[in-house]
């Protein structure tokens, strides 16, 4: 719209421009061909002035007024629900923390409970391999995201998990003592 708009006026300055010169020519006859400074300032600039004003007022009449495009209103984000806090009884907070276990070289740490419970392990210090009666299954290495099979080394910090309990899976001490976090069903045997 705006290129149209500029099109125009220059087309109707150059149109006023162009009239304003024959009609100055007009009124001159070949007897007179001179014009003077004065004449010019104080005649043809004054008219061109006023026919280009004339000009640009009548475009701008013309045209179509432009409407402010209204933003459309953001809708108001729906609120979020209020997480649903489980309701966590006092005997259960126990299951919930890591308990500190230290084991003496040969000691094994073996997952207990039903096929649906898992054991947590985390080698803080010391030296522990994986136990494992399968050749495909062992103990889940989630850091290193790696199975860990029959004497496999448990790595320091490593977030590792005995998917079943009561399957002949769990660690073993070796090379000296270690202390384990745990959190989980266990039992320790010599």
């Amino acid at each position: 719209m705006k290129k149209i708009t500029i099109i125009l006026s220059a087309l109707l300055l150059a149109t006023a421009i162009l009239f304003a010169l024959f009609s100055v020519s007009a009124e001159y006859s070949d007897s007179d061909p001179l014009v003077t400074l004065s004449y010019i300032n104080e005649t043809v600039i004054p008219k061109i002035t006023e026919d280009v004003k004339n000009a640009v007022l009548e475009i701008l009449d013309s045209r179509e007024p432009e409407v402010p495009v209204q933003p459309e209103p953001e809708p108001e984000p729906e609120p979020e629900p209020e997480p649903e806090t489980p309701a966590v009884l006092p005997e259960q907070l126990d299951s919930l923390k890591y308990s500190v276990v230290f084991l003496t070289n040969g000691q094994k740490l073996m997952a207990t409970g039903s096929e649906t419970t898992s054991l947590e392990v985390i080698l803080r210090a010391g030296s522990v391999v994986a136990i494992s009666p399968f050749d495909d299954q062992g103990v889940a290495d989630l850091t290193s995201s790696k199975e860990l099979y029959n004497n496999d080394p448990l790595v320091k910090n490593n977030y590792c998990i005995i998917p079943r309990g009561s399957d002949g899976r769990g660690i073993t001490a070796v090379n000296g003592d270690a202390y384990i976090l745990v959190r989980g069903e266990y039992e320790i045997v010599q």
